[in-house]
């Protein structure tokens, strides 16, 4: 009989590409698997559905309602949410009110997991770290967690968020049979706290099926074409600093595409910013969210991909988004901030990209300015990106480190 694994997580399953990637290896591996989740966004619902109707073989289930399909289910949860963060508030200690506070779907979560017995019951993001420990717990089985982030650095430390994550953290953390992390850093600082765990590092990393054809050489006079994307588009994510960027340079033949969910609101702020640093309205160009697979391919229409977090907290100084990781599969030179995590991985990963101080304008346009009239120097940044693709920084590389710790816990 084959070994069943419960993945749960408060969000979508095509929002959270690492749980898929886990949960299509296992299965690839003979596993059974089954896949419980929330509604969290509309434009994921596509997703959802592509993913269930791919895999059939996997056990998807949903609770907790939806906004449109099952509405008296989907409100009565966020209005207990709602409540249960004003209490929260009020009992800072509580753990029991803390769980409840962190997610509109905590008890569906728990009581649906509790309800499927499992070998392995796998946490993806922190909100159902308590439901999978509990779930576990009552199964006699065993829970693990997988920390893409570093969760009590998502927003200011000692602030309400911050407590409620180290509240849940501790009492839950120590009992996991394994902890993966989305970066060496994440990882480290989890070592500190716990140090009878050992974090293993699970990079962001994307199949081989998404690379790309080797990229174009880029040639003298061609439009220079940046890249940016992520799941939504806001202010104080660095975009604001390209801009003002390419306002600055003496040359107009750049471009910036914003690949991301973006209200007409924002569009207008960026547009307006854009207007008032003098860019031409075709140098600023808005895509809409697209399926994963899709994302790579739209890249590889580009020479230059974006990796601007501004380090606000914690957590975006130490992680590595999805974005870094993806850019090398679609054959593109990486433009990074200077935090930590990303001075890390181009250090390790040396001629690929370059590396700008956050808010440094006059450095930003240096470093554009340098691959626009260096195309030998850009290329051989891309070409060196898309090889390490190939051979190392990929999910077929990763995904070994993955089955190996499932199968060492499960032997």
């Amino acid at each position: 009989m084959p070994f069943s694994v419960l993945m749960l997580t408060p969000g979508q399953p095509s929002s959270n590409p690492r749980l898929v990637k886990e949960a299509t290896a296992l299965i690839a591996r003979g596993y059974k698997v089954t896949v419980i989740y929330c509604h969290w966004v509309n434009w994921a619902d596509k997703g959802d559905e592509e993913l269930r109707q791919q895999y059939p073989q996997i056990q998807w289930i949903r609770v907790g309602g939806h906004p449109v399909e099952q509405k008296g289910i989907y409100w009565y949860t966020r209005i207990r949410h709602r409540v249960y963060r004003l209490c929260a508030a009020l009992f800072p200690a509580s753990l029991y009110l803390q769980q409840r506070a962190g997610i509109r779907c905590y008890g569906e979560l728990k009581r649906t997991s509790a309800a499927h017995p499992v070998q392995l019951y796998i946490a993806h993001n922190l909100g159902a770290l308590a439901p999978a420990a509990l779930a576990a717990k009552r199964n006699h089985s065993l829970y693990a967690f997988d920390a893409e982030d570093y969760h009590r650095g998502q927003s200011s430390d000692g602030d309400e968020e911050s407590k409620r994550a180290k509240i849940i953290e501790d009492r839950y953390i120590p009992g996991v049979v394994y902890l993966t992390a989305a970066s060496p850093l994440i990882a480290a600082n989890y070592k500190k706290h716990y140090p009878q765990v050992d974090p293993i590092v699970l990079n962001n990393v994307f199949s081989l099926e998404y690379l790309q054809p080797p990229p174009n050489p880029y040639q003298s006079g061609d439009r220079l074409k940046l890249f940016w994307f992520s799941q939504s588009a806001g202010t104080g994510r660095g975009l604001e600093n390209v801009i003002e960027a390419m306002g600055k340079m003496r040359s107009r033949n750049v471009s910036l595409t914003i690949l991301a969910n973006c209200s007409a609101d924002m569009k207008n702020y960026f547009a307006s910013l854009a207007q008032g640093h003098h860019i031409q309205e075709e140098q600023l160009q808005f895509m809409e969210p697209v399926l994963l697979k899709d994302i790579f391919v739209i890249a590889g229409q580009h020479h230059v991909g974006l990796a601007t977090e501004m380090g606000l907290n914690t957590n975006y100084n130490i992680a590595l988004t999805n974005k870094i990781f993806s850019y090398p599969l679609s054959g593109l030179a990486i433009l990074a901030t200077d935090t930590p995590a990303q001075e890390l991985f181009l250090k390790e990963n040396s001629g690929i990209g370059r590396i700008y101080k956050r808010g440094d304008i006059t450095g930003l346009v240096e470093s554009i300015e340098w691959w626009l009239n260096n195309p030998a120097e850009l290329n051989h940044c891309r070409e060196n990106a898309h090889r390490l693709a190939r051979e190392s920084l990929n999910w077929e590389k990763e995904r070994e480190i993955f089955l190996q710790t499932i199968n060492a816990v499960l032997a």
